[in-house]
């Protein structure tokens, strides 16, 4: 439960950390035969950190606010899970990559759910009521574009956990 509370508290250059350094680190391994392995994994840290972070987000967001907003979430829950274990299947190879389209759009779709999800969620908690399609736009684009749009969505995100009063 400590990593959820991570997700919705931590700076945004520690979530891009996390996500950003394997990758990097991967890239600098000189043997290409040891180094794929390593690139594979790193990739898979990335999707699941994106992962976790949307997870945290909305199951705090709704565990905190849950009496004024009432919003389902196993739709949610169903897509995270997944796209936790399609992204296991894609980033280590596991079904070949001739039969990974269907599964591949699935999780796009998925991804496209959690996205607008998370965005609803927190402007329905900043606006504190319903929201229409021009209200989150702005932090579905900032989501779906994850390593420039967490600069601005995790410090909103900060100040709906550090306030009190809905």
């Amino acid at each position: 439960m400590k990593l959820l509370y991570f997700f919705v508290s931590a700076p945004a250059w520690q979530i891009v950390s996390i996500m950003i350094l394997p990758l990097i680190l991967a890239m600098s391994t000189s043997s290409v035969i040891k180094s794929m392995f390593i690139v594979q994994v790193a990739m898979f840290v990335a999707i699941f950190t994106m992962l976790l972070w949307i997870y945290s987000v909305c199951i705090l967001i709704n565990k905190k606010y849950s009496s004024e907003l009432n919003v389902p979430l196993l739709r949610l829950k169903m897509c995270i899970t997944y796209n936790m274990i399609y992204s296991i299947f894609f980033s280590f190879g596991i079904i070949p990559i001739d039969y990974l389209t269907p599964f591949h759009l699935l999780f796009f779709i998925c991804n496209v759910y959690a996205l607008y999800f998370l965005s609803k969620l927190l402007v329905m908690v900043e606006k504190k009521g319903k929201v229409n399609f021009k209200d989150w736009i702005g932090t579905f684009i900032g989501t779906y574009f994850f390593i420039f749009g967490i600069w601005t969505i995790q410090p909103r995100i900060i100040r709906v956990f550090s306030s009190n009063n809905l």
